[in-house]
């Protein structure tokens, strides 16, 4: 199960956690705090060390995190979570304006 960081802190632009789980250019996080793209609001997008996220996907408790590439981290280690903080800001914004 992924702990959802953005419940509790919607403005979190850095974090590092631990790799639960990697399956070729996928990674599955202890926490993120990227919120997943649903069906009416896109997905964040950032970076997990040196990798871009370019998607998220939510099964069932867990958000895995898709990479431009397969990383050179592996499972167990400690990564740096970085959000691309422009464009979740501008959601942000936009969310709340539709609800005006």
């Amino acid at each position: 199960m992924t702990k959802i960081l953005f419940h509790e802190d919607a403005y979190l632009k850095e974090r590092q956690t631990k790799v639960t789980k990697i399956e070729g250019n996928r990674v599955l996080l202890e926490e993120t705090m990227f919120f997943p793209q649903t069906s009416n609001e896109p997905g964040d997008l950032g970076k997990i060390n040196d990798c871009e996220v370019i998607g998220l996907k939510k099964e069932g408790d867990e958000i895995w995190h898709i990479l431009n590439k397969a990383p050179l981290f592996k499972k167990g280690d400690t990564v740096n979570l970085q959000l691309d903080w422009n464009k979740r800001y501008k959601k942000m914004r936009l969310h709340s304006a539709l609800h005006l």
